[in-house]
């Protein structure tokens, strides 16, 4: 199963926060901060955000699992 994408939304970050931490307070996985990166490029030099940074957030509705990976890929 690839990945799947259906829009975007955008949410506030919060002061502190990482990427790694957004994503786990948008997806509850750490894993996904990669898709926030991808669709917040100009942000790509930022280690911890000031707080009110506007980021896009991609709409994942369908995420390839370990499962379903070849064996070479896990």
């Amino acid at each position: 199963m690839a990945v799947t994408i259906e829009g975007t939304y955008d949410e506030i970050a919060i002061q502190g926060e990482t990427f790694d931490m957004l994503a786990y307070r948008i997806y509850t996985e750490e894993r996904m901060s990669k898709y926030l990166r991808y669709y917040n490029p100009q942000y790509s030099d930022v280690i911890k955000f000031q707080g009110g940074e506007q980021i896009k957030v991609p709409i994942v509705t369908a995420v390839e699992s370990v499962e379903s990976l070849a064996p070479w890929r896990r």
